[in-house]
């Protein structure tokens, strides 16, 4: 009996134990499935961050590149929407302009345009609206009121593939052309140094002879027309001399300073030496030193050459007489500042651009060199030439040396002006 019962409870036990093996089967492959996606889900999520530091990094540099692009610029850059607003300006564009970042925004854009046509802007700025990228010149208005001429490039904006507005660059030509004519300046130097070069080789050996022929027929007997025509023919041949002189001026390579000068007595020295042409001319020589002593780095000579070819310049000037007034002092960053200042018949504005070109020149018998000369010493001593004059109320120049510094003892003394 009891072994009857064995073998019918034998089956049912098996058949729990078989459910209970299939249902821990499923139940483990329930949990594998799960993690298993959890695993997928967690991949994804580490994916989606990567995906998005990745995009946030490059947002983050394509933002700093536009930054650069912007703000970094020399040339004014600036943003017009759709309403012809300004949205976008840098700091280049205040200072070419005046005008803050929060006086420009909001405001059109052809408020910065001078003399300006309303129609040929719009139709300008539809083109550009229109996809096509122009570049012009115009004068453009600063805040105080003076205006300047500018090249401005205007490139549609896009965003989306769809056109928002146009980004444009705003360049100062007043620089350009300065560079420009520096160039031009410089390729003319060279020019002249290089016929320099030939005018001393070919004319001081034969010049030399001439004049020494000329003295010699001077002092023999002859009469007094012949007198008159020999010294005719040395005052020529002087004039020549002089202008190869100059010319030697231009054909020597850039000097090497290395002389100690005090400047303050070389302007006695020079002064004293062209006193009796300043006499003729019903000119007064006068000095002002607010300093005890001038010194520099340079050639002597040449620094004489060049005040005595700037302060004749300014006697000359004065066909009527009055005053020239040579000034030494100190300038800001170790400079020495010397001013010459006539009270001559003054210069055009346009005359002031022309001058210091290579045989330009305001006087009926002048030979346009001796400014020229003047300032390639100038700038052989690492310095700067510049002038100041209107018509009828004279002129100054302007010389700014290297100075050692340590040498000059300047007091409270006005800078002439």
């Amino acid at each position: 009996m009891e072994h009857t019962l064995y073998i019918e409870v034998l089956p049912i036990a098996a058949m729990i134990y078989f459910a209970t093996l299939d249902f821990a089967v499923i139940t483990i492959s329930h949990v594998s499935t799960a993690v298993l996606f959890i695993c997928l889900l967690y991949m994804a999520g580490k994916w989606s961050d990567q995906q998005l530091k990745l995009k946030s990094a490059q947002l983050q540099e394509s933002k700093q590149q536009n930054h650069s692009l912007i703000e970094l610029n020399p040339d004014g850059v600036y943003i017009i929407n759709k309403d012809r607003k300004l949205t976008v300006v840098n700091r280049s564009l205040e200072e070419l302009t005046g005008y803050t970042s929060e006086e420009l925004i909001g405001k059109p854009y052809f408020f910065l345009l001078a003399h300006a046509n309303p129609s040929r802007l719009e139709s300008l700025f539809q083109r550009t609206l229109g996809g096509e990228s122009l570049q012009v010149e115009t004068r453009v208005m600063k805040k105080e009121g003076s205006e300047f001429d500018a090249e401005v490039t205007n490139i549609p904006y896009y965003v989306d593939n769809e056109i928002r507005g146009i980004v444009g660059t705003m360049k100062d030509l007043t620089v350009v052309r300065r560079v420009e004519q520096k160039i031009r300046e410089s390729e003319k130097l060279a020019v002249v140094g290089e016929l320099a070069a030939g005018v001393a080789h070919e004319i001081r050996n034969p010049l030399t002879t001439l004049k020494g022929f000329t003295q010699t027929l001077m002092n023999t007997p002859s009469s007094p027309e012949i007198k008159t025509y020999l010294t005719i023919m040395l005052d020529e041949i002087e004039s020549i001399n002089l202008i190869t002189n100059e010319f030697m001026v231009l054909a020597k390579p850039h000097m090497t300073i290395t002389t100690s000068l005090d400047v303050v007595p070389l302007i006695k020295q020079v002064t004293k030496l062209l006193n009796t042409q300043a006499n003729l001319n019903n000119v007064i020589l006068n000095s002002e030193f607010p300093i005890e002593s001038g010194k520099i780095l340079g050639e002597e000579n040449q620094i004489k050459k060049m005040l005595v070819n700037l302060i004749k310049n300014a006697i000359e000037s004065m066909p009527d007489g009055g005053n020239v007034t040579v000034t030494a002092t100190t300038g800001e960053q170790g400079t020495l500042l010397l001013y010459i200042k006539d009270e001559g018949v003054g210069m055009s504005a346009s005359e002031l651009q022309q001058l210091g070109h290579p045989f330009y020149t305001t006087k009926e018998n002048g030979k346009g060199l001796g400014l020229v000369v003047s300032k390639k010493i100038i700038e052989n001593h690492h310095g700067n030439l510049r002038f100041k004059s209107k018509r009828g109320q004279g002129t100054i120049a302007e010389i700014s040396l290297p100075a050692l510094g340590e040498t000059i003892k300047a007091d409270d003394t006005p800078l002439i002006s």
